[in-house]
């Protein structure tokens, strides 16, 4: 009787451990896939935020200041070209966010507002100021830049920090 109940409690113990461990390789996969989703989005800002910058160096360019284009060993290109490397890698880190399962299934919301903001930042920005820079628009280039890029990438940017800071929060809360 008494190694009947020996082994019964070393079963239950031993269901009771296993029963843990998978609950805690299941947090602990959680956690990695949340990490990754904010190293992304934190990603995803860096590369706005110097694209912003490039699109700026791009208007030094301007034949209209010759004093000023002399001064570069570059063409225009130089910076639409890091324009277009920088979009890549947003849509890059973009669809690796996507395809992330913990934030298809944690983060609906912060990812739609993220969709929302990307896509308007690009049509009512990034799509037409590259287009006017490209033919040699520079002040129609100047004139989106004052004002549509700040107001869009800041609310772009918002809903990526509004993101990540969910992100913290389920980290925390899964530690």
């Amino acid at each position: 009787m008494l190694v009947a109940i020996f082994f019964v409690a070393l079963a239950t113990v031993s269901g009771i451990n296993i029963w843990g461990n998978q609950k805690m390789t299941a947090l602990i996969a959680d956690m990695a896939e949340l990490t990754k989703a904010r190293n992304n989005t934190a990603d995803m800002a860096g590369v706005i935020r110097d694209n912003r910058v490039q699109f700026l160096l791009t208007l030094q360019h301007n034949p209209e200041h010759p004093e000023i284009v002399k001064l570069h060993d570059h063409q225009t290109d130089f910076h639409l070209n890091n324009i277009l490397k920088g979009r890549e890698r947003v849509e890059f880190l973009w669809k690796d966010l996507m395809a992330n399962p913990v934030v298809n299934q944690m983060l609906t919301a912060e990812v739609e507002a993220i969709k929302q903001a990307r896509e308007v930042y690009k049509t009512q920005f990034v799509l037409p100021t590259m287009s006017a820079l490209q033919s040699g628009a520079f002040s129609e280039a100047n004139l989106l830049i004052l004002n549509k890029c700040n107001p869009l990438s800041k609310k772009l940017l918002e809903a990526i920090d509004k993101t990540n800071q969910t992100i913290t929060e389920q980290v925390q809360q899964k530690q």
